[in-house]
């Protein structure tokens, strides 16, 4: 499976007991999800199939226990990873895309041109930060639609129009 195959799931947060149950965080609804048989889990660079063997999912907590996953330390070993579903089985789902697909990409302000590569994403506030990084400074910006001009995947590009102030914060 490939990633250009699938959609973001969510991210395994925290254990849940000592037999290898894991809580994780959904960023998708999914309404029949205990029939979920095959979860994708991004391991580096690829993904790796990790069968299920009981998933329950209420709004967007969940907990997980795949196969052959039975102890405290194996489960722990899965912690932070994130999880995908092949999109050909959830065709209804509304996939609007995963903001971690922004990391790496190269990000230009209408007037102030080339700003730096997208470093890191905190989606843990209100809105949605992304922290920027060239060879002189680090910026935040809100992934706001207000900033937010165009996204090219195929180039792995950001287009915003940033108030001047905002970009000068942490100069």
């Amino acid at each position: 499976m490939i990633l250009e195959d699938t959609f973001y799931f969510g991210v395994l947060t925290k254990l849940k007991g000592f037999k290898g149950e894991i809580h994780f965080k959904a960023e998708a609804f999914i309404e029949d999800a205990h029939e979920i048989a095959t979860i994708y889990l991004q391991i580096g660079k690829h993904l790796a199939e990790y069968k299920v063997e009981k998933l329950s999912l209420n709004g967007e907590k969940g907990v997980v226990k795949f196969e052959g996953i039975s102890t405290e330390a194996d489960a722990q070993s899965l912690l932070k990873f994130q999880m995908y579903l092949p999109s050909a089985d959830f065709p209804d789902v509304n996939d609007d895309g995963n903001v971690l697909e922004l990391l790496n990409y190269k990000v230009y302000d209408k007037d102030a041109g080339y700003l730096g590569e997208v470093t890191e994403i905190n989606d843990s506030t209100a809105q949605t930060l992304i922290t920027i990084k060239n060879n002189r400074s680090e910026v935040l910006i809100p992934l706001v639609d207000e900033f937010i001009d165009s996204i090219d995947a195929e180039k792995k590009e950001i287009h915003v129009s940033v108030p001047e102030d905002l970009l000068r914060l942490n100069e």
